[in-house]
């Protein structure tokens, strides 16, 4: 299973100190994100590395850091952690509004999108759910969803099958050229899994990135332990 996306976000207060600081901050990162864009406003600056598919977003409330196909994650969060928190340094934000990070999952598998639907349906329902849900259809796709809260953090927790066009549509970024279909696969296992937490110290950082590595993992192995 890869990690084929990982968002980070923190939000927080609007502060103007962001027009003055923000060239200055960004050209620090330059080397691991050569590339850039600005909005027409000017609101929003974008930092790249087209080649390695990841970038940073800035603006006067919010910055997130996003990467695709993330082979190591404990070094994305090393990495970004030391962006988010200069970005807070500079701008003096004390306070977040939100702190969040988010996983999407994909796990190849060898067996059709019926099949696999099929095999999350007896994993995770009842035999009767298509009876008192809708006995006069037939089920052709399915999503698994839930809210919960741990140790104070809230999740969003998604999961289900997708086609190659689907994984084609989903992962689309319009700041990145389009991924070959043809290297994607026919049929996988998408885990989605946002951990995130409202009104903290920006001090937090560390924390969340903690947390969330293990209970994505976690999460991971539970789905997939059952669909074995």
């Amino acid at each position: 299973m890869i990690v084929k996306r990982l968002i980070c976000e923190i939000r927080f207060k609007l502060t103007l100190l962001y027009y003055d600081i923000r060239a200055r901050f960004a050209q620090g990162f330059r080397e691991d994100y050569p590339d850039y864009t600005y909005s027409t406003d000017g609101s929003v600056l974008k930092l790249f590395n087209k080649e390695s598919r990841k970038k940073i977003i800035l603006q006067a409330w919010r910055a997130s850091i996003v990467h695709f196909n993330e082979a190591t994650p404990p070094s994305f969060f090393k990495s970004t952690q030391n962006v988010l928190k200069a970005y807070c340094d500079q701008l003096k934000v004390k306070a977040l509004g939100r702190i969040g990070v988010r996983f999407q999952y994909l796990e190849q598998k060898q067996i059709s999108f019926d099949g696999l639907r099929e095999t999350i349906k007896r994993s995770f329902y009842k035999d009767t759910m298509d009876e008192i849900i809708a006995p006069d259809g037939k089920t052709t796709d399915i999503a698994c969803h839930m809210f919960f809260e741990e140790r104070g953090y809230k999740h969003n927790l998604v999961f289900g099958p997708v086609s190659r066009d689907e994984i084609s549509q989903r992962f689309w970024d319009e700041d990145f050229e389009a991924e070959d279909r043809k290297q994607l696969p026919q049929v996988a296992l998408l885990v989605d899994i946002d951990c995130y937490r409202h009104d903290v110290s920006s001090e937090s950082i560390t924390n969340i990135f903690k947390f969330s590595q293990g209970i994505a993992q976690r999460l991971v192995d539970n789905i997939t332990g059952r669909l074995t």
